[in-house]
């Protein structure tokens, strides 16, 4: 494991500023929290690095994040659960989101490059990862309702996910910190994702 900790640590060199170092050293530390970075790691000292089954790792990991996330929305939606499994359920959310966030900043803002082994791959996933980002906003939605004016169900919770990652708005407005909190953070999300990250696999593929 103490190998683990010492991979791929970023070269601090100020030479493109302080800013850029920083936030490399800081990003590269909790890229060592990510579940699935540690799953690679020991898959690739088994199988050796770009083997098919790193790759295969990666996809089951988010597709049983996927199927976390529709437990949630059947627990919340369905069950109608409430405290302490209600926290329980936005601890695990906030962990994917920050995993996510770290996991596209680190690998299309601040890599110096991005060769991916296949180009439409990343797009799908990344792709998917967005649609998962914009339920896990739309499952917090509705687990603060109370923190916005005009989520009464599961459908208008729907409504501000999408409406907020599509950019078109949705006439649902937080009227509490947490409310404001949970939009500027879903925004940051939606100018990353059709920014940085649609513009460099866009590029990739020319």
């Amino acid at each position: 494991m103490c190998e683990y900790w010492k991979q791929d640590r970023p070269n601090i060199y100020w030479k493109d500023g302080w800013i850029l170092d920083v936030l490399r050293a800081v990003f590269w530390f909790f890229s060592r929290l990510s579940i699935s970075r540690v799953i690679v790691y020991f898959k690739a000292r088994k199988y050796g690095s770009g083997h098919r089954k790193l790759y295969q790792c990666v996809d089951w990991y988010v597709f049983s994040w996927i199927l976390i996330l529709i437990l949630f929305i059947i627990m919340v939606n369905v069950l109608s659960i409430r405290f302490p499994c209600s926290c329980i359920i936005v601890a695990f959310v906030s962990y994917r989101l920050f995993d996510t966030w770290q996991s596209w900043v680190s690998q299309f803002v601040l890599s110096a490059q991005w060769s991916p082994r296949s180009v439409y791959r990343s797009l799908v996933l990344v792709f998917l990862g967005y649609i998962e980002v914009t339920f896990l906003f739309s499952l917090l939605a509705f687990i603060f309702k109370d923190d916005f004016m005009g989520i009464y169900c599961w459908s208008q919770s729907l409504l501000y996910g999408f409406g907020n990652a599509a950019t078109i708005g949705s006439g649902i407005a937080p009227v509490t910190g947490v409310g404001y909190t949970l939009f500027a953070v879903q925004i940051m999300f939606t100018l990353l994702f059709l920014t940085a990250i649609i513009n460099r696999i866009v590029s990739a593929m020319k």
